[in-house]
Formats: structure tokens, C-alpha cells, sequence
């Protein structure tokens, strides 16, 4: 089967978390002996003139490759940025097409967002199928905006890599606890709330170190907040490939996911679970697809900042018995995640669509 994949978002060698779950699929496609995968993305970041530049060479691409590409079916992600450029070759060609649909299409976070998916619910609703990351979505998709549940397949973003799953280390190596925060440093993502929640723990340095993985548009605010306090109590490490973030997590006692967005799904929290890593996180969305509250973390409430000071200082006083449990649940749960485990899902339905 040839399939043309079709993103906006997927990495660069000097930008790797841009579009990294994007990756992941397709790492899984292209190590299916039946299945040849042709790959049209945007690779990284960049300024405005040119990331203009590289949309006009996108879609000339995206255009040309639909329609006259040798390909069964094409698999689009942010589908509504790539519409403009491919609705016209596949509806001529009359060639299938699988959309995997992301949080912010869904409940948009900018005007152009929002203007993009008001017109391009034809492309959407016509595609061979929808996938989404979690149940929520499918929800949503369902009850709101009227889609038949049986074109929606609910696949979890790819899973969490299996070099997630190390031996798991139940104790901390030092008295401070070590909290995790591995994003976008964006807004909505929570870097902020963050830190609120922890420079309001009185005498915090001595009890906490912070450490903080990803790029964004807020670093510049980002830096001048932790800028008393950075390399002693606060690491930043910018951003980082998926094989140099591991070392980073297996320092973490515990993950803080303080998004206020509507998550997909939030598969870095599972990353942090594969590793035996607890997790507080906003209560949304996408993430009660994997966070049991008091099983395997705890939920406070979206962009409360006394909530997720309680919820830390909890860890922090914790018996060591039932912090292990904690820790113990967390891997179990993202075992059920496994991309080793998931990956066959999605060929298994791809190979369904095409015999359609």
C-alpha cells in the first residue's frame, strides 16, 4: 500500500519536538514491509517571511504530489491548514483520504484557527475516516458537530515509544523532589502556573528542584521568571529529540502537566507514566483518557494554582510505600499505551480501509 503523508508540523534537525507525535506515526508506517510511505511536511520552526515562504512551497508540493502522486491513500495531519492545497486533487482523483485530527481544530485557539476549520468541515466530514487521540474527541465530534461514530477510530497518537518502558527506580536520590514539566513553552500550556504554584511554597528551594523540557513563543518570559533561579534550583534544557529526553525524564520524582488547553490527549504524560513517573495534571480533556484520580496522579483543578500547590506538597509528604504504589500504577497504565502495542491497530486499519 503507498501511502502520501500530508503534514504542516513534523521535525527538523534543528527543531525536533515540533510534531513529534506526527513523527512517531509515521516511524510506524514506514516499518511496514507492505506499506510505502511518501512524506510532504513542513520540517521546523521558523519567522514569519519564512515559514511564508515555506507554505507557498508546501502547498505547490502538497498539490502537486495529490494529484499526481502514485499513492492509495493519503493521511493528513492539521487537516485544516492543508485543505487550501489538497481538497481539490483528492476529490478529482476521487482518491481516499484518513484525517488525524488534533485538539485545536477541534476547540480552536486562535481567530485563524477557528476561521481555517469553519471551512474545511466538507473536507473533514467527507474524509474515508477520522482519527482521533481519545474518546473525548470522538465525544465531541459525535455529539456536537453530528459525525457517524463509525468513521471515527479512536488511536492514541501513536503511543509511547517503547524505549520508555526502562527498569523502573522506585526510590529518590536526593531529599528535594525533582518536579518535571515537559512542553511547549506557550500559551496555554501551563509553564506558568508552574511556577506560581511552587514560588508560593514557602522556603521552596530547599524542598523542590524544577525541571523544564521545550520550546515556545514564551521562552523570553519563560527565561526572565527563572532567571534568579537557573542551574540552582531551576534546569531549562530548551528542546530536545525523543532520544535525549529520556535521560531528563529518569531524573523527574514526579510530571506537572499544567495545561489550560483542551488536550487531545497529552501523551506526554503517558511518556512520564512509562517510566514510572506520577503525574498531576490539569482536569481536561483528553488526559482522563490514562489519569486515574489518587491511582496513578491527581487532578487540580485547570490553571488553580493553590489546587497544584496542595497537590505537590501531597507527593511531597507521602509515605515512600505509597508513593511506589503510585509509581507502580503508572507503568501499568502505560503499558496499555505501548507502541509496540498500538502500532499494529493502525495497520491493521489502514490495510481495512484500502480492501474497502
Amino acid at each position: 500500500m503507498r501511502v502520501l503523508l500530508l503534514t504542516n508540523l513534523y521535525p527538523s534537525r534543528s527543531d525536533r519536538s515540533f510534531g513529534t507525535f506526527v513523527k512517531i506515526t509515521a516511524d510506524i508506517l514506514s516499518k511496514e514491509k507492505d506499506i510505502e510511505l511518501k512524506i510532504i511536511a513542513i520540517r521546523g520552526r521558523s519567522g514569519k517571511i519564512r515559514s511564508l515562504l515555506k507554505y507557498l512551497v508546501f502547498y505547490i508540493q502538497v498539490f502537486f504530489y495529490s494529484m499526481t502522486g502514485k499513492y492509495d491513500l493519503a493521511y493528513i495531519h492539521f487537516y485544516t491548514h492543508i485543505f487550501p492545497a489538497a481538497w481539490l486533487p483528492l476529490y478529482l482523483r476521487k482518491k481516499k483520504y484518513v484525517i488525524n485530527i488534533h485538539g485545536g481544530e477541534i476547540i480552536p485557539i486562535s481567530a485563524l484557527v477557528r476561521f481555517l476549520r469553519n471551512r474545511s468541515w466538507g473536507f473533514l466530514k467527507n474524509a474515508t475516516e477520522v482519527i482521533v487521540p481519545s474518546t473525548f474527541f470522538k465525544a465531541i465530534l459525535v455529539d456536537r458537530h453530528k459525525m457517524k461514530p463509525d468513521k471515527i477510530f479512536v488511536w492514541p497518537s501513536g503511543g509511547v515509544n517503547d524505549n520508555f518502558f526502562l527498569p523502573l527506580a522506585p526510590q529518590r536520590k536526593t531529599d528535594k523532589m525533582k518536579i518535571g514539566y515537559v512542553s511547549r513553552i506557550d500559551y496555554g500550556k501551563g509553564w506558568d502556573v508552574l511556577l506560581k504554584a511552587v514560588f508560593s511554597i514557602d522556603n521552596w528551594p530547599k524542598l523542590f528542584e524544577l525541571h523544564f523540557v521545550g520550546g515556545g513563543k514564551e521562552e523570553s518570559e519563560f527565561k526572565s521568571a527563572i532567571e534568579s533561579y537557573w542551574g540552582k534550583s531551576i534546569f531549562y534544557y530548551g528542546s530536545l529529540s525523543h532520544s535525549e529526553i529520556i535521560p531528563v525524564f529518569e531524573k523527574f520524582d514526579l510530571f506537572v502537566f499544567p495545561t489550560t488547553l483542551d488536550e487531545s490527549l497529552g501523551l506526554v504524560g503517558l511518556e512520564a507514566m512509562a517510566l514510572g513517573i506520577p503525574v498531576i495534571a490539569s482536569e481536561c480533556s483528553g488526559i482522563a483518557e490514562y489519569l486515574i484520580n489518587r491511582y496513578n496522579g491527581l487532578f487540580f483543578a485547570k490553571g488553580n494554582t493553590d489546587e497544584l500547590k496542595d497537590r505537590i506538597l501531597q507527593f511531597h509528604k507521602m509515605d515512600f510505600e505509597e508513593y511506589v504504589l503510585y509509581k507502580k500504577r503508572a507503568r501499568e497504565t502505560a503499558l496499555k499505551f505501548k507502541s509496540s502495542v498500538v502500532a499494529e491497530k493502525l495497520i491493521i486499519e489502514f490495510k481495512r480501509i484500502q480492501n474497502e
